[in-house]
């Protein structure tokens, strides 16, 4: 292993800043694809002039798409985590102020004037949408993936209880 005098510290924190930037990034483009390949896989599936066989296929190709999306979210957020303990472990050995993912100290690092722009206990509306802010993203992301992989998988199976009842009547 190299002296910690021959590390370039400034290199090593760009190469970690950049790569965990371009992670979220991808966190955040994942869900947004699946979301759409959802969206028309479910246009097929509820679509009434849609033949039962393809109800089936494009509900149960939703209910995959969903769970891809979800992993894969669920993966980027895990590499994205690791490199902000990277940064952190980094910036704590060097004795660097936590600007990377530390909302605190950016917002310490505001002029008192710009500080009183975030402040919004006089306005109701303000108030509101602050606990939307306070909300994890990545979590309400989840939660609505996986909400499409509930209608998915019900459509699916209300399709296949069609075909089989249509069968058993048939007989």
């Amino acid at each position: 292993m190299a002296d910690k005098d021959q590390i370039d510290i400034n290199t090593v924190y760009k190469v970690l800043s950049n790569r965990r930037n371009l992670r979220d990034d991808l966190l955040w483009r994942a869900p947004v694809l699946g979301l759409t390949a959802q969206a028309f896989l479910l246009t097929i599936a509820l679509n009434s002039a849609s033949s039962v066989f393809a109800k089936i296929f494009s509900s149960f190709l939703a209910l995959i798409t969903s769970f891809m999306s979800i992993q894969l979210m669920a993966k980027h957020r895990y590499f994205e985590k690791l490199d902000n303990l990277h940064i952190e472990q980094l910036e704590e050995i060097n004795g660097i102020t936590k600007y990377h993912g530390n909302h605190e100290n950016l917002k310490n690092f505001l002029t008192q004037d710009r500080k009183k722009k975030l402040n919004t206990k006089n306005n109701k509306f303000a108030k509101i949408f602050d606990r939307f802010i306070k909300l994890s993203s990545y979590h309400v992301w989840m939660f609505g993936l996986s909400m499409f992989a509930i209608v998915s998988f019900t459509v699916m199976m209300k399709s296949i209880i069609l075909v089989l009842m249509n069968i058993f009547y048939v007989l």
